[in-house]
């Protein structure tokens, strides 16, 4: 892969860096559904989710998520689904990070979250630093939604449909 040549980079590194970090913790990931959870370092930590199925990464605020890299996520690594989490907008530690993310996710803010995506593949759920069990609990009802929806796919794929 090239490197990736932006305009802007993140304060904590290169948008290519962190694009080559979620590739290779991509491809250790096996059965679905498949997460990224994007989070903020002042909320419940994100990397105590990274494993099974799911990658990870926390961003000094979650504002600094560029909403691509939702995008990059489903389309380019083939992920199930996203989780983005980060401090309640009322409580952001950056005073508007959360808010600003809501209104992208919302395509009320640019840069604005691709309206080709789907957008019960993306999920938002914002979770204090006290709430990492309210958060864990929420990757698993997401990530059974997901299952949910992809049963209707799997089972016309292998022919079991019950309409037919």
């Amino acid at each position: 892969m090239t490197e990736l040549q932006t305009g802007i980079d993140l304060p904590q590194g290169s948008i290519d860096a962190l694009r080559r970090s979620l590739k290779a913790q991509a491809e250790s990931l096996t059965t679905g559904p498949r997460l990224a959870v994007f989070g903020c370092t002042h909320a419940a930590s994100v990397g105590a989710l990274a494993g099974v199925n799911t990658v990870t990464h926390e961003f000094p605020c979650i504002g600094n998520l560029p909403p691509t890299f939702v995008d990059y996520a489903l389309k380019r690594l083939g992920l199930d689904g996203v989780l983005v989490t980060g401090c309640p907008p009322a409580e952001c530690y950056h005073r508007l990070g959360s808010h600003w993310t809501g209104q992208r996710f919302a395509r009320q803010r640019d840069p604005q979250l691709r309206s080709s995506i789907d957008p019960q593949r993306v999920h938002i759920y914002w979770a204090r630093a006290n709430e990492q069990t309210d958060l864990e609990q929420e990757v698993t009802r997401f990530r059974q939604a997901l299952d949910e929806q992809a049963q209707p796919a799997r089972q016309s794929q292998d022919g079991n449909d019950e309409n037919e």
